[in-house]
Parts: structure tokens; C-alpha cells; sequence
């Protein structure tokens, strides 16, 4: 690598004849300085060799091999725990567990409202989901003892909400595409950024609700699943979805 601090040429340098004045050459600036300021400096191969030893985490890789991803969870008990002094309602973790389990859905962005609350005052977020994680959900639905008429997941997308306490944006969104960094080092990632088409990772609480009569008694077929809304991390940016065919007229099918 060149250093920028080459040394000028000087009279002892330059071979004389006797008798004759030297010739003084040019004072050439060494070729590191000649370089636009925006070009980046040159790179040395022992910095080089330093770069490719660099272990880049391929995030998203990481989540859909974790037992958070829903596709995965079978790998580990958990089952419908009975809701501490709520008869009738359920959250989805290990067993005896009063803390519902963080499950990890994968899917590409579909609308949110992380940056600012929506008209019910909550961030929430909806992405579409694969074919094996929808069956993976429907796995878990099964086994609901009280799953309800009201799901988070409809029409291949998930749906999930956590209540905002003001105005300000959803704050656990992490930026997760390939990093050297570690997952506790990843930086904030903007909601306001965040795009239909990027790939992400929501991490939820899987519980069921009540909506109870006059009496406040249990009435069948009045319960539902809610997805409660943890983290989101942004996984992928390149990935748009497919633009809806627009129609050429009222009528057409």
C-alpha cells in the first residue's frame, strides 16, 4: 500500500555527471494522493484479509432455524396453560408457565402502523406467511381448547397489535439484516422506514380472550386467539411483493 507521506525527491537521489548542474525532477505526488477524495483509501492485503475473516450473521437464516419460529415450536413443550384468574382463557407457553411463550411469525410486510398508533390506539402490524407457517399455525389453533370465532390470522396474513401509550412510534424494531454484529448490538431500525415487501421476524404472545355477557359469564363460540405484538425485526429490504392487478373497468372479474 502506498503511503501518502512519500518522501520528495532530493538532489542526493539523482545521479549527476561532473561538471554538470542535477537536474531537479518534478516533485510527483505519490499515487494514494492523486485519488478523487470520495474514492476510498486503498487496501492493503493483510486489511483485506482482515475484512473477508469478518463473520457476516445472516439473521433471518437464524430465526427460522430458532425454536421461536412457529414452524419450529413442536421441537419444544408447549401447550394451552389456563390464564391466572381468567376462567375460561388461555396463553400458549411451557407447561405451568404464567408467562406466555415469544413465537417468532416470518413474512413480508403487508401494512403497519409502527410508526404511529392507527384510529384504536395501537401499533400493529400485519405480514403475509408462508404455506408452512400457516400450517404450522393451524397446528397450534387445533390444539387452542377455546380457539374461538376471532383469530389474528386471516387470508394467509397475521395480524398482530400491542396498545400505544401516546403518540410516539413503536419502539422494539431492530434492524437484523446481515450483520457482523451481535443480536444485542443490532441498531434501532426506523419505523417510519419500514416498507410492504421487506422480510421481518414478529415476535408475539399467543393468548385467548373473553368477550363476556351482561353477567359476565363464559358464552361459547365468544372467545378468540390475540397475537400480542413483543419485537420486530427487520430482516430483509429487497423483497417486493407483487403489485395487485389493477382493474380496466367496473365489471371486470
Amino acid at each position: 500500500m502506498y503511503n501518502s507521506r512519500g518522501r520528495s525527491a532530493s538532489n542526493n537521489d539523482i545521479p549527476t555527471s561532473k561538471g554538470k548542474k542535477p537536474e531537479v525532477l518534478p516533485k510527483t505526488p505519490p499515487p494514494s494522493s492523486q485519488k478523487s477524495p470520495s474514492a476510498p483509501p486503498p487496501v492493503s492485503p493483510n486489511d483485506q484479509e482482515d475484512f473477508e475473516n469478518i463473520d457476516i450473521v445472516d439473521y433471518e437464516s437464524v430465526w427460522r432455524t430458532s425454536n421461536w419460529c412457529i414452524e419450529n415450536i413442536h421441537n419444544i413443550p408447549l401447550r394451552w396453560n389456563p390464564k391466572p384468574g381468567k376462567p375460561g382463557d388461555f396463553i400458549f407457553g411451557r407447561p405451568d408457565a404464567e408467562e406466555a411463550y415469544s413465537v417468532a411469525f416470518i413474512g413480508q410486510v403487508i401494512s403497519h402502523s409502527l410508526a404511529a398508533p392507527n384510529d384504536w390506539g395501537k401499533h400493529g402490524i400485519s405480514i403475509k406467511l408462508s404455506e408452512n407457517t400457516l400450517a404450522a399455525w393451524k397446528r397450534v389453533v387445533d390444539s387452542c381448547p377455546h380457539e374461538g370465532t376471532v383469530a389474528p390470522v386471516f387470508a394467509g396474513n397475521i395480524r398482530a397489535n400491542q396498545s400505544a401509550y401516546g403518540p410516539e412510534p413503536f419502539k422494539p424494531v431492530t434492524d437484523a439484516r446481515p450483520s457482523p454484529l451481535a443480536i444485542e448490538d443490532l441498531p434501532d431500525f426506523n419505523p417510519a422506514k419500514l416498507k410492504p415487501g421487506t422480510t421481518v421476524a414478529i415476535h408475539t404472545q399467543l393468548s385467548t380472550y373473553t368477550i363476556s355477557g351482561l353477567a359476565g359469564k363464559y358464552k361459547p363460540g365468544k372467545s378468540s386467539i390475540c397475537a400480542r405484538l413483543q419485537e420486530v425485526f427487520v430482516l430483509n429490504t429487497t423483497t417486493v411483493l407483487p403489485s395487485p392487478r389493477k382493474r380496466k373497468r367496473v365489471d371486470d372479474d
